[in-house]
């Protein structure tokens, strides 16, 4: 892989919030840099680092901070997808299919965040953050009578995929972010 390439814990934020982090994580925070399951695979999983059980409920957002950061070459970005698995078996999905986490976003400081609910829109915190949006479509019951998934402490929620990408022989681009999410404008 490109050495430039690089995934960084956000030792300040794991420091602010150590006593949501579990133990085991805590102890050996390397646990955290996502990794491939297999020879295979294309996409570097994400798991829950937090110290209990995340439940996810439909009319919510519960935004679950990852710890994370990447770095990335200029012609490259990051898509953070769901995990098939999660869709097929437990019917939580990604609204927009997937985010993308561009190479000038670990110049903002901020780590990846997970937004987990059954809205239809990513929903920013704070510039720079990479966030995504669940559906939850399982219709589990739950005593609060909302249907709800539960993301179990180290497990694998979403993943990481790293692709370069192409401009056009006349794109002349210069401007250079100073945010996050819809920092670059909304009008041409």
């Amino acid at each position: 892989m490109n050495n430039e390439i690089k995934f960084y814990l956000d030792k300040e934020g794991m420091g602010i919030n150590s006593s949501v982090i579990a133990p085991e994580f805590r102890a050996n925070p390397e646990l955290l840099i996502p990794k491939r399951a297999t020879d295979g695979s294309a996409g570097y999983d994400i798991i829950n680092p937090h110290n209990s059980s995340i439940e996810i409920y439909e009319d919510t957002i519960t935004i679950l901070d990852t710890f994370l950061k990447i770095k990335l070459p200029k012609d490259y970005f990051a898509e953070l997808r769901l995990r098939s698995s999660s869709a097929i078996k437990r019917g939580i999905i990604i609204p927009n299919s997937s985010h993308v986490i561009d190479a000038d976003y670990f110049d903002t400081g901020c780590s990846i965040k997970l937004p987990l609910t059954v809205a239809s829109a990513i929903y920013v915190h704070k510039a720079g953050e990479s966030r995504v949006i669940m559906d939850d479509k399982k219709h589990v019951h739950n005593p609060r009578n909302k249907n709800s998934v539960i993301i179990r402490k180290g497990e694998k929620i979403a993943q990481l995929v790293i692709m370069k990408y192409f401009t056009t022989d006349d794109d002349y681009v210069t401007e250079t972010r100073t945010g996050g999410i819809g920092s670059t404008g909304k009008n041409i």
